[in-house]
């Protein structure tokens, strides 16, 4: 799949690079909010305060701005993807055999490269953004809190095999449902496609009744995979937020003690607990 994306190699690249740009000013907001808050926690000086603010905004609208025209150019370069990938499986569907069409019902061909390819379109359009963005998140947070206090990092860091663990144990289990899924969506086009074009036979047999059923029988094992599918998947969400929000309370019960000790200071502690929630996203 990736080999249909390397084609506009120009491109890619730049979105790499807005990736990171915009990631790394992300971060820089974080940061700027703790040594505002330091500033506010001993005698304010509020000259150095606005050119704080200042500073959080630009980086903040900049940030915006750079992954705005990432989203941009990797929503051109998907659309182009899906076509050349919808183009060289029709063109290879011209060199089967007749005897594959005849073993293959035509609707369940139409869905691959029409339901199947959109499915994939997702992927490039969606679920690539969120996987430049959350790689380059997680890489330049972690080494963003190395490099502000590594004992800090520890105690954020110290869920991320838990997490890890649960979306490797909910790959394992969406993945096959999500698969029967299509191949459910697969049966139900191909069953409409044949009644549909063959809708004068069926009345002139008299067979409306079984077409229904029919009809019935795969649209329900359709709903039942796509429960199934839906039900694993929305289930990661509130798990997930469990786990941030443990991350997040134990930074704030280490940092709190390291402040009470005098080595470290309440700004770090608050740019942590934004680093640790952004962590937790991707």
């Amino acid at each position: 799949l990736f080999s249909y994306l390397t084609a506009h190699p120009v491109q890619l690249a730049l979105i790499v690079i807005l990736v990171v740009l915009g990631t790394a000013l992300n971060l820089v907001v974080a940061y700027l909010m703790g040594v505002g808050i330091n500033n506010l926690s001993a005698t304010p000086d509020l000259a150095v305060l606005s050119q704080i603010v200042i500073g959080m905004g630009v980086a903040a609208v900049a940030s915006w701005g750079l992954l705005l025209i990432e989203g941009l150019l990797l929503a051109n370069i998907s659309q182009k993807a899906t076509l050349h990938l919808r183009r060289d499986l029709f063109e290879h569907m011209q060199t089967l055999s007749l005897n594959f069409f005849d073993r293959q019902p035509i609707g369940e061909l139409m869905s691959r490269v029409t339901s199947d390819t959109e499915l994939i379109s997702q992927f490039f359009q969606t679920g690539l953004n969120q996987l430049f963005v959350n790689l380059a998140r997680l890489f330049f947070t972690a080494i963003a809190m190395l490099l502000l206090d590594w004992r800090l990092a520890i105690a954020a860091l110290v869920i991320a095999p838990l997490m890890l663990a649960f979306v490797g144990f909910l790959s394992r289990v969406s993945g096959p449902a999500f698969d029967l899924l299509q191949q459910e969506l697969g049966e139900l086009n191909g069953l409409m496609e044949e009644t549909i074009s063959g809708e004068k036979t069926v009345i002139a047999y008299r067979r409306q009744d079984e077409a229904v059923a029919s009809f019935e029988d795969i649209s329900s094992a359709s709903r039942d995979a796509s429960i199934k599918a839906q039900f694993i998947a929305l289930i990661s969400r509130p798990i997930t937020l469990v786990l941030t929000n443990l991350d997040v309370a134990l930074v704030a019960l280490v940092g709190s003690f390291m402040v009470l000790r005098g080595t470290t200071n309440i700004g770090v502690v608050a740019t942590f607990l934004q680093y640790t929630r952004q962590l937790a996203l991707p």
